[in-house]
């Protein structure tokens, strides 16, 4: 760990306390790691890690894959066979998506739906995870280029790995998104039959749950399979909760600064819906 500076901060009043009480706290089954400890050695390699180039490769890999994914989500929604499943769908989109952009796609979506095409179907899922195994490619790039790895995947090996755990990232989203909506529909019927008084409370609880449930099931995904050094830890580790704690915090920060900072509708006009995604 950096002496240098564990010595910068015991210097500042506030901070000194914060750190000692982190050193405080030993984490189980870390073999003496301290909650400071772990937080300085995760920030120190996002600092250290040219965190803001990786990320804009893979923000854009992600982003070009979104719209073909997209295609393929809606197509097969047509296919479902459950009553109410199209509004309950929609309803969920419109709690989910960035604030101020379900009025934009609400229409398109709505139009995708109604005209399924079969062909779709197939060129849509193969293009969404080509371009999204791109984006995986450059995690798992990241990862491999870390000063703690030693041994490296070859080319083919590590874009064979990006497309599988795009693969597997596709399915926990299918079965996340699904399981939240049967979850509404179970939900509002049983207060229908009266067997519960207020939904309302549960609804949020679990849409919240299944959520943070896939983002830890995939950020622990990549920190057990990114590396070959990590495949014998363990599935859920400090590193992938920590991650989805930030994941949270950050997501949450946002919502906020678009809904009250952020004018894009009124700067860039209906384009403005992209860059809020």
């Amino acid at each position: 760990m950096s002496a240098e500076l564990e010595h910068k901060l015991e210097r500042i009043p506030v901070i000194k306390h914060v750190v000692r009480f982190g050193k405080s706290i030993k984490l189980p089954y870390s073999e003496g790691l301290t909650l400071y400890h772990l937080t300085e050695l995760y920030f120190s390699g996002i600092v250290s890690g040219d965190i803001s180039y990786r990320a804009g490769a893979i923000a854009f890999s992600f982003f070009m894959s979104l719209f073909p994914f997209a295609l393929f989500i809606l197509n097969l929604i047509y296919y479902i066979p459950l009553e109410g499943f199209e509004a309950d769908f929609m309803t969920f989109v419109e709690e989910n998506v960035p604030p101020n952009t379900y009025e934009a796609i609400a229409n398109i979506i709505k139009d995708i739906m109604g005209t399924s095409h079969n062909s779709l179907l197939s060129t849509g899922i193969l293009l969404a995870i080509l371009l999204m195994s791109n984006g995986m490619n450059a995690i798992l790039s990241g990862f491999q280029s870390s000063m703690h790895i030693t041994i490296k995947r070859t080319f083919f090996r590590q874009y064979a790995l990006a497309i599988a755990i795009s693969l597997v990232f596709a399915i926990i989203l299918i079965i996340t998104v699904a399981a939240i909506v049967i979850f509404e529909i179970l939900i509002q019927s049983l207060t229908r039959h009266g067997l519960l008084t207020d939904d309302v409370w549960l609804l949020q609880v679990s849409r919240y749950i299944f959520l943070i449930l896939m983002v830890l099931t995939t950020t622990s995904l990549l920190f057990k399979f990114a590396a070959k050094e990590t495949k014998r830890a363990a599935f859920f580790s400090y590193g992938s909760i920590f991650t989805t704690v930030l994941f949270i915090i950050t997501s949450y920060l946002f919502g906020i600064y678009v809904v009250r900072f952020a004018q894009y509708n009124e700067l860039y006009g209906s384009i403005g819906t992209l860059l809020v995604f």
